[in-house]
């Protein structure tokens, strides 16, 4: 036997179903809230590591008779000359 449209019961069990969604509604929004600052954390690292990997390259496609066209800077960075 199912409750009345106006039963007790039918304001209870439409309050828990209320905040059930409203639970699912959150952990969704923390879902994508955590997704987001994982993506920003993975950006940050890329950028932080994109001069070195540059320097990388520039050295790998540097001639080995032009090796001393290159100058390493105190911070470790290179430049051609």
């Amino acid at each position: 036997m199912s409750p009345t449209p106006n039963s007790p019961t039918a304001d209870v069990q439409q309050a828990i179903a209320d905040l059930q969604r409203q639970l699912a509604e959150a952990r969704a929004e923390l879902f994508a809230a955590e997704r987001d600052e994982d993506a920003r954390s993975r950006a940050a690292q890329v950028n932080q590591r994109l001069p070195q990997q540059a320097d990388v390259i520039g050295l790998a496609f540097a001639q080995v008779g032009d090796m001393d066209a290159i100058s390493f800077s105190e911070n470790g960075r290179t430049s051609r000359r």
